[in-house]
């Protein structure tokens, strides 16, 4: 019993065998997405956009209400701090990011009324709809793979990967998504 009893229970254990589990899960949530993305799907083909691009406008999609398939656009939105929280980049990295997604009317920036130093970033009525109808298109598509699951066991699936998503990153800074190397200037 010992060392399995231990994960099965809860413990966080170390060792080969809790990575090797680790690496199989996430050879298997890349495999299923492989397997979507190798259909060629993609929100806005019409735009040349960056993967930083598409993931700032899937994280507003799922903020306060926007990407609800209301095609409103209308929640409330996240400022740049949020979002740079969200994403792993720098706040000049997000309002880099956010004026060319302006610039291609996917998204506004107001200033919060909170706060009149900061901006609230939201999803148009149009991206909004558009994100909507990708994020249901991905969950249809990928429907079957999860056949084998109850419905307690999706439900149990979506708290361990909130979970794990709650979880710090455990990056150092230097490292961190969209961070990139250093370059020592001379």
């Amino acid at each position: 019993m010992g060392r399995q009893a231990g994960i099965a229970d809860g413990g966080r254990e170390g060792g080969a065998s809790r990575q090797q589990g680790l690496a199989r899960v996430l050879a298997a949530i890349g495999t299923v997405n492989r397997e979507f993305t190798a259909r060629g799907s993609y929100p806005f083909q019409d735009r040349a956009l960056g993967r930083s691009q598409l993931d700032l406008l899937f994280v507003l999609s799922q903020a306060g209400g926007t990407g609800t398939g209301s095609g409103t656009g209308t929640g409330t939105g996240l400022g740049v701090g949020g979002l740079a929280a969200a994403l792993g980049v720098t706040s000049g990295a997000v309002t880099q990011l956010v004026d060319a997604l302006r610039s291609e009317g996917l998204v506004t920036s107001e200033v919060n009324p909170a706060d009149r130093r900061g901006r609230i970033i939201r999803l148009t009525a149009d991206a909004a709809v558009e994100v909507d109808a990708f994020q249901r298109e991905y969950a249809v598509a990928l429907a079957p793979r999860f056949d084998a699951l109850t419905s307690a066991e999706v439900v149990e699936l979506e708290r361990l990967l909130n979970k794990v998503q709650a979880a710090p990153d455990p990056a150092p800074a230097s490292t961190a998504r969209g961070a990139g190397p250093r370059v020592k200037k001379k």
